[in-house]
């Protein structure tokens, strides 16, 4: 991968983030312009080459990358949001909705947190 490679996918995932943002914490990975594998290259690649300012930056945009899921995983993100806007009564929710929605919030929480920990 050269630099010019790795700033044009950086660049995208960006333009791309800015707005699939506004999904939530969960959005479908189908939007992201480059597999999430590529993408995490880039961003590590990058990061080896750029100053201490840089590599904020970089850090920060990296850590979003796990809130790119699996299509299923974002429905059912949005589900059980949208069942607990609408219901009145939230604890008397679908427990099987609730605990799918916690085990792929829990997931997205600790990749982040384990993308945090990998650029240094």
């Amino acid at each position: 991968m050269t630099i010019d490679e790795a700033e044009k996918i950086i660049q995208d995932f960006g333009q791309v983030h800015e707005i699939a943002s506004v999904v939530g914490l969960a959005i479908p990975e189908q939007f992201l312009p480059y597999p999430k594998e590529k993408i995490k290259e880039a961003f590590q690649y990058a990061f080896k080459l750029t100053d201490d300012d840089g590599k904020e930056r970089l850090k920060g945009a990296y850590i979003y990358i796990p809130t790119y899921v699996p299509i299923a995983d974002a429905v059912n993100v949005v589900r059980y949001t949208n069942y607990l806007t609408k219901e009145k009564n939230a604890h008397e929710e679908d427990a099987s909705l609730r605990e799918e929605w916690q085990k792929i919030m829990n997931r997205i929480n600790k990749e982040m947190e384990d993308y945090s920990r990998e650029l240094k």
